[in-house]
């Protein structure tokens, strides 16, 4: 039995869905069930109900208290010690999304890597259905995102701004405008009101909450009301993206997302996929991407340059 079994456990629990908790830690439903099968031969007890789905039993409840003490406890030590010496081991856990971490954190893997080769880095998936668990309960270190609020004995830095933008595909753009397309695309490059936009064109949503038509979106752009409005669950993100690149319906997505695309080396048929920075009142839709980070205590060596790597990364960007 080790930490790693315990955290895993931990994570499986927040989900009670091995297909939605490897998906957020970057790993295979194989792999999370082998940390409960170790665990439950070393306590000689069975941790979950598995049909239907998972349930923790009273047991899994027993040891899913405990194994958060004994995660804190291994945090608390790991920073104390890695505080002594810059060349002394260390695990630093980050929260962020799947975007980011292709776009900007293998430089700053790169980078941390050379100067701590000692120091362990780990990702965890910052996704809409989860969110990012609490900073201060010592389960992450660092949580990088344009939405996760500042708090008691929490700080941040800013990294970049991240606009909110309309990918719509060429072929769609030119179904509903079909006389007026190129000048449209040339002008909504630079930032595009959506009022100006045909309102027959079909959009789709992820769902803010099950079962619930609401979208942050329409709140901050009422305008969006009045297109064809299609909703997902968070779960079906993979179709809201394919129904895009396919031509058969706009997003909206952020633009560090659209950088993210193109980092994937994505494929249209020869389609030309457009990504329009949405405006409101004449001002871009920005928002500030940030790190945030525990400021209750001073932060180790390691961390403090992870910050500085980090917010260099972003600004050359």
């Amino acid at each position: 039995m080790t930490i790693q079994n315990l955290s895993t456990f931990v994570e499986i629990t927040r989900d009670l869905n091995l297909c939605v908790t490897a998906e957020r830690l970057f790993t295979t439903q194989q792999s999370l069930s082998g940390h409960i099968k170790r665990l439950e031969k070393y306590y000689g007890v069975s941790l979950f109900d598995r049909v239907p789905g998972l349930k923790l039993t009273k047991h899994g409840e027993s040891l899913l208290r405990e194994a958060e003490k004994i995660i804190a406890a291994d945090n608390r030590l790991h920073d104390e010690f890695s505080a002594v010496k810059r060349e002394k081991a260390g695990h630093i856990k980050v929260v962020c999304g799947l975007e980011r971490l292709r776009v900007y954190m293998a430089r700053v893997l790169t980078e941390m890597k050379r100067r701590y080769p000692n120091i362990e880095i780990s990702f965890i998936n910052l996704a809409a259905p989860w969110g990012a668990p609490p900073i201060t309960s010592g389960a992450v270190d660092f949580v990088i995102s344009d939405k996760y609020d500042d708090g008691p004995g929490i700080s941040s830095r800013f990294l970049t701004e991240n606009c909110t933008c309309l990918a719509i595909a060429d072929s769609l753009l030119r179904e509903f405008l079909p006389d007026d397309t190129d000048r449209f695309i040339e002008n909504a490059l630079h930032g595009l009101d959506t009022t100006a936009l045909p309102k027959d064109i079909p959009m789709v949503f992820i769902r803010r909450e099950q079962n619930a038509d609401e979208h942050w979106a329409l709140d901050l752009l009422p305008d969006l009301n009045r297109f064809q409005k299609i909703f997902i669950d968070p779960v079906n993100n993979d179709l809201r993206l394919g129904l895009c690149l396919a031509g058969k319906a706009a997003v909206l997505i952020s633009q560090l997302f659209y950088k993210h695309l193109i980092a994937s080396g994505l494929s249209l048929n020869g389609d030309a996929l457009y990504c329009f920075p949405l405006m409101k009142d004449g001002k871009l839709l920005d928002s500030p991407e940030r790190i945030f980070f525990r400021s209750d205590a001073p932060l180790p060596a390691p961390y403090e340059d992870f910050i500085k790597i980090t917010e260099e990364v972003f600004s050359n960007e």
